[in-house]
């Protein structure tokens, strides 16, 4: 059974908009980051349970894929 995948033109225009509204996005949110410290540090503005939820997600998003192989 072949199974073939082939994007139509709805499908290429959502992704565009999609990746389009990423870099757009993602260049506002950053453009106050005055150095690299401030970028990684997020300017010193994390709260513990945000850091915590964050890794608490990422743990589970690795635990759920390593399960469903």
């Amino acid at each position: 059974m072949e199974i073939t995948s082939k994007l139509h033109a709805i499908d290429w225009i959502v992704l565009s908009i999609t990746l389009a509204f990423i870099v757009i996005y993602g260049t506002y949110v950053t453009r106050k980051n005055k150095n690299v410290t401030d970028y990684i540090k997020g300017g010193s503005d994390s709260k513990w349970w945000t850091i915590g939820l964050s890794v608490m997600a990422t743990q589970a998003s690795a635990i759920t894929f390593l399960s469903t192989l």
